[in-house]
């Protein structure tokens, strides 16, 4: 019986508590009102002040899948910083996303020259310009004003090129830029921005700018391989026609003589020498040629090809921003902040009348 009473006592004075901060909370509705209502309207012009933005989407997959022909890329990666782990010779579809988004593609992405509104001018200049970004940078720096870049490749770039291109890189890739890949092998680049032009053709570019730089790398020592052997069939063939007008030089010049053969054993000898030299050089030209067709044939079959299989068209899919996801979670965070305030408020008053 006694547990049963403190029980009960106990539950009593639970409900009590609760009911007297419920009356606490009731009796503060006001600044409920006041405050999720004023957060609320601004939180509503503030999303309805955000730009509409435009996604332009590139979706593409590799026809390569021999893990030799991944050796020059794999190496490329590494210096590029991306850790291409232990998946011996076979370039995953991800270590070709992170690429996406490396300095290097991105830099020669926005180094293309493009015409935008009827303008003929690097990607870097219409990104400023349709970003409306000059005063901004201005603002970092006075002595970027009216900057515009005129280097049409990365590794001639003045300082000042270094370090805008620096901030444009980090605000694409932090803000605009998504990459993904599915588990079939299936990569998606996709661009999202305020300007309809610029997200498609930066999205087009960038995979473009991938697809060359791939292919490059991916057959490099192929095609070193096949460039020293046909300087090498060159040489030889070089050296054939020599020896082969040298021994029909000598044949004109000792022809009377061989008609009456009358020629010493040792001029004869040069005879036998150019014919033997020339049966020499003969033979590795032929075989010279034969690893240059093969060389050439391990270059075309191992030549990887990026096949685009969405690319974005116009009009592009556009994103009105919307207000009442963010009004209602603005509702549910200040109406939350507002309940532990009064909650700390009244047991701190308690405790002093305590």
């Amino acid at each position: 019986m006694p547990e049963n009473y403190q029980f009960d006592a106990s539950l009593k004075t639970t409900l009590l508590v609760i009911n007297d901060y419920l009356r606490e909370f009731v009796g503060k509705w006001y600044w409920y009102v006041l405050v999720c209502g004023v957060l609320c309207v601004f939180t509503y012009i503030n999303a309805k002040r955000k730009p509409v933005t435009y996604t332009a989407s590139v979706t593409f997959m590799t026809t390569s899948d021999s893990p030799s022909r991944f050796s020059g890329f794999m190496q490329l990666a590494g210096q590029l910083g991306i850790n291409t782990g232990s998946a011996g010779g076979e370039l995953k579809s991800e270590k070709i996303v992170e690429l996406l988004s490396s300095k290097y593609i991105i830099y020669n992405t926005l180094l293309k020259k493009i015409d935008v509104n009827g303008k003929s001018d690097l990607l870097f200049n219409h990104y400023i310009d349709l970003f409306d970004l000059s005063a901004d940078l201005e603002r970092a720096d006075t002595s970027l004003h009216n900057f515009r870049f005129a280097a049409t490749d990365a590794n001639k770039f003045s300082f000042k090129e270094n370090k805008v291109a620096s901030m444009l890189y980090k605000d694409i890739f932090e803000s605009y830029l998504n990459t993904a890949t599915s588990k079939n092998g299936i990569m998606k680049a996709e661009c999202t921005t305020k300007s309809e032009q610029f997200s498609k053709e930066f999205a087009g570019e960038l995979v473009k700018t991938l697809s060359d730089y791939y292919v490059r790398k991916t057959v490099e020592q192929e095609y070193e391989a096949y460039r020293l052997i046909e300087k090498r069939v060159d040489s030889l063939y070089r050296l054939l026609i020599s020896k082969e007008n040298a021994l029909a030089e000598w044949i004109d010049d000792h022809r009377s003589a061989l008609r009456a053969n009358t020629l010493p054993a040792s001029v004869m000898m040069q005879q036998q020498r150019l014919e033997s030299e020339a049966e020499v050089l003969n033979v590795m030209y032929a075989e010279a040629a034969k690893n240059r067709e093969i060389a050439k044939m391990n270059l075309v079959s191992g030549t990887p090809i990026i096949q685009i299989i969405d690319y974005p068209t116009y009009p592009l899919p556009k994103q009105k921003p919307g207000a009442l996801i963010p009004c209602f979670l603005t509702l549910v965070v200040s109406g939350v902040l507002l309940t532990v305030l009064f909650t700390l408020r009244k047991l701190v008053r308690d405790a002093m009348s305590a």
